[in-house]
């Protein structure tokens, strides 16, 4: 149920916008009870800004300061959000990238400072990339850990701006072939092939490219292929790039926001391609408090018979 009345009034500008005929309209052409064909000249907005955004709907002012209702009909692939983000928004099933040295059992040496959760589209692909030479091998994922499935789907398919080393190309093959075993003393980690204690301490440094498995004591575990997984720690000041496309629930009161649509009448529109700029990170959301009941004290009838004053 909607309740801020703020979105109620832009459902009901939607509607008067799209659902009531315009007036003075009907009875045009070859049938009185012909609807008119509604003028579809293209309207643009730049340097605008979101006042109001719900599902299907947005309402902006433009750099003059004129409002504009539009409804959302642009396709995902024409919805772009950019911004920042803290590291509480991360959760499992969004796709990231960052490079880092990386040992040959997986582990990040030292923090990641910068981090960017993309879309996957041509030019901007998942894999492992070496600076140098092939890829030294990524270890098994736990057998026994199961990734959070209770925060994958919705933000998986998300986006950031810089495009692979190798263009389109896709990574090598051999880019993940090599697997180490791991300490038996510390982990359940299953041992496919034995490698030297020189080779499993090598250190390189890749551009890695994959889904969150899940964030376990601050700990991300980013999938590289298969069961293999890297592991790595945010430092404090760490940096979350975001570059998101088809998904505009992302957007805020206050974002910059740039629209190409079809004008239907003064201050209203059709939106068919939204570009939105954060104005501030984007943060976990709050989590959702329980209505405080109030309990009413029943008071007890008085059984107690009357007495008698005195005589």
């Amino acid at each position: 149920m909607i309740s801020n009345p703020r979105m109620i009034a832009l459902g009901l500008l939607l509607v008067e916008t799209f659902i009531i005929p315009v007036p003075n309209a009907w009875g045009q052409g070859r049938g009185r009870n012909q609807r008119p064909q509604i003028p579809t000249s293209p309207v643009q907005i730049r340097n605008g800004q979101i006042l109001e955004i719900a599902p299907g709907a947005v309402h902006v002012s433009n750099a003059e300061g004129a409002e504009w209702l539009f409804a959302i009909e642009a396709l995902p692939g024409k919805v772009t959000y950019t911004g920042t983000a803290r590291p509480d928004w991360l959760k499992a099933g969004m796709i990231v990238r960052f490079t880092a040295p990386i040992d040959r059992k997986g582990d990040v040496q030292g923090d990641v400072k910068e981090l960017q959760v993309f879309t996957p589209r041509p030019g901007y692909q998942l894999g492992v990339w070496m600076e140098e030479a092939g890829f030294a091998g990524m270890p098994d994922e736990d057998e026994d850990a199961q990734p959070d499935s209770a925060n994958q789907g919705n933000s998986a398919n998300q986006g950031n701006s810089a495009k692979n080393p190798a263009g389109d190309s896709a990574p090598s093959d051999d880019a993940t072939d090599n697997i180490v075993p791991q300490d038996e003393t510390n982990s359940k980690r299953t041992t496919r092939r034995s490698n030297s204690d020189k080779d499993a301490e090598s250190v390189n440094t890749y551009l890695v490219a994959g889904p969150i498995k899940r964030i376990t004591d601050g700990v991300v575990y980013v999938s590289v292929g298969g069961r293999k997984t890297a592991r790595f720690k945010l430092a404090d000041d760490a940096k979350i790039a975001v570059d998101v496309m088809g998904d505009y629930s992302l957007a805020r009161p206050g974002d910059r926001i740039e629209v190409d649509g079809k004008f239907v009448i003064q201050g209203r529109g059709a939106a068919t391609e939204l570009t939105i700029e954060g104005a501030s990170p984007l943060t976990a959301p709050e989590p959702l408090r329980k209505p405080r009941t109030t309990s009413r004290r029943r008071t007890k009838p008085d059984t107690s018979e009357p007495t008698d004053g005195p005589a």
